[in-house]
């Protein structure tokens, strides 16, 4: 026993737990470098996003916003007049200060877009990759994108500005539905 303590004691675990320490601020540090590159090689631009089944446009680029980059939203209340909701028998999920509720339709050509978020207690409609397809206007052609993250062009994460103007002209949920 007093062998054992002598060996831990004579260690230097303060220089162990320091290195440890290091080591993981340099691979998140590194981790933060790779995203500033990541974002900084998109561009600006204008892409709009269209239904990926019948090729309707859904919505101007410059409309979408992201929520700490996971979740990408419409921050326009013109969108909820062009869509019909299914709610699901899915229990809702919260997560990341989201909230998954009903599926999204387009009214006009009746295909899967997504679902609402409710986020800051606002619905925000959030298109799916799945379901969607991104077309850039200058040069006149679709992007393969399977991720958000592959899009080349900037999306804005949602400011607090965008989150009051959503909730002074959204409309009601009451009028959406079919």
């Amino acid at each position: 026993m007093k062998q054992a303590i002598g060996s831990v004691t004579g260690q230097d675990l303060v220089r162990q737990i320091t290195l440890d320490e290091r080591h993981v601020y340099d691979t998140e540090e590194a981790e933060r470098k790779m995203m500033k590159m990541k974002i900084s090689k998109k561009k600006r631009g204008e892409f709009t996003i269209k239904c990926k089944c019948c090729g309707l446009i859904i919505i101007e680029g410059d409309l979408v916003r992201h929520i700490k980059r996971k979740h990408y939203i419409i921050c326009c209340k013109d969108i909820l007049a062009r869509i019909t909701r299914k709610t699901t028998e899915k229990k809702k999920k919260m997560f990341d200060g989201v909230q998954k509720q009903d599926k999204v339709y387009g009214r006009e050509c009746q295909h899967n877009w997504g679902s609402i978020l409710i986020f800051h207690k606002l619905e925000f409609v959030s298109l799916s990759q799945k379901y969607i397809k991104f077309f850039d206007v200058k040069r006149d052609e679709f992007l393969d994108c399977k991720k958000w993250s592959d899009l080349t062009f900037v999306i804005n994460e949602i400011s607090e500005n965008d989150i009051k103007e959503y909730a002074d002209t959204a409309i009601s949920s009451q009028d959406t539905n079919i």
